[in-house]
């Protein structure tokens, strides 16, 4: 089962502490040019464009305190990496 966190989501913690032999992938968004609102207020989640797409071990330390902007797929290697079939996942290289 995947489990996803978005920007500093406080159940990430929780997650971790019983899943540290699982895996996470770090997720950057960035608006598209297109989306952004022109008078303010903010697009749906799936009105972003992914920037950065890497793959920690659940323990790395790089993954550190994401904020705003973020999310965490999280879950066994496996069933993570199928889920991005098709997409460009690199490989962290503190932890793998």
């Amino acid at each position: 089962m995947l489990y996803w966190f978005v920007d500093a989501a406080p159940g990430y913690s929780k997650w971790l502490a019983t899943h540290s032999e699982d895996f996470v992938v770090t997720v950057d968004r960035v608006l598209r040019s297109a989306d952004r609102p022109p008078t303010g207020g903010f697009p749906a989640a799936h009105d972003t464009e992914p920037l950065h797409r890497i793959l920690h071990r659940a323990t790395c330390e790089t993954i550190g305190a994401l904020g705003r902007g973020h999310s965490r797929i999280c879950g066994p290697r496996r069933e993570l990496v199928d889920s991005f079939e098709g997409d460009v996942i690199e490989r962290c290289r503190a932890c793998l």
